[in-house]
């Protein structure tokens, strides 16, 4: 993983563990990025996300950030994805809980580990499917 993290709180077993949920974790967030895919209209709202938990020193942060655009969304492009992303950052806040064994500093690094990771994959699988949708339209002539 080539997030920086604190190697006080980590241990490599931790990094290790973290990496192995993610990659078992990787079908729900594929379907996240698809939800995102046909709810979001352009990129800047999951780039906005990503950069966001690349940058946040808070792991509430990003759930606040998913919140705020499903309760100011007028268009209804939220009202599928917001509950699922919430749903997924719960699942990666409770491993984190289990990896950090009640350690409160470890358990926020991990935490941001975790959503790291993930929206890593969630971003770029549904960058690759607006992708694979335009050129899909576009070979149909649409």
């Amino acid at each position: 993983m080539s997030q920086k993290f604190n190697t006080k709180t980590i241990s490599p077993g931790i990094v290790k563990a973290i990496d192995v949920f993610l990659e078992g974790y990787y079908t729900k967030s594929i379907e996240a990025a698809k939800i995102m895919a046909s709810d979001l209209p352009g990129k800047t709202q999951a780039r906005g996300l990503e950069t966001l938990t690349a940058t946040t020193s808070r792991f509430s942060e990003i759930i606040n950030y998913v919140k705020r655009q499903t309760g100011k969304d007028t268009k209804n492009e939220w009202t599928t994805l917001g509950p699922k992303l919430i749903s997924q950052l719960e699942d990666l806040e409770k491993k984190a809980e289990e990896l950090s064994k009640d350690n409160v500093d470890s358990c926020l690094d991990i935490k941001l580990l975790l959503a790291r990771g993930w929206v890593n994959q969630v971003v770029c699988q549904y960058l690759y499917e607006k992708t694979i949708k335009k050129d899909e339209k576009k070979s149909h002539g649409n």
